[in-house]
């Protein structure tokens, strides 16, 4: 849906959302690649799963969503097809990862980020 959005992956050529559309022809289908892929799909335009979380506890946009998130880099037992993803998260990936939880891990982030 927004093919030149901007998406920078660390240890891949890929520099926006056409380029990732594109990588994903070489996964395959249901490999943790691919899942770990999917779970940003909503960051590039892809439909949102009934339960529509949102950083902002108020719903609003997120006023940088290219903002790093550092911490998440110091998580050790990421496993490496999840890496470079980890590596190059930012709010906005990380807001369009949780738009692909489940309603009942919804209380999960929330806490995260206190």
């Amino acid at each position: 849906k927004y093919p030149n959005k901007t998406l920078v992956i660390n240890g891949l050529s890929i520099q926006t959302c056409g380029d990732l559309d594109k990588f994903s022809t070489l996964l395959d289908t249901g490999s943790s690649e691919c899942r770990g892929l999917q779970s940003i799909g909503t960051y590039c335009g892809c439909e949102k799963r009934k339960f529509n979380f949102t950083i902002c506890p108020d719903g609003s946009p997120l006023p940088d969503p290219y903002k790093p998130i550092a911490w998440m880099q110091e998580f050790s037992d990421v496993p490496d097809s999840y890496k470079s993803l980890v590596d190059s998260m930012t709010c906005g990936l990380f807001e369009a990862s949780l738009q692909n939880l489940d309603e009942a891990l919804s209380s999960v982030p929330q806490k995260m980020m206190e």
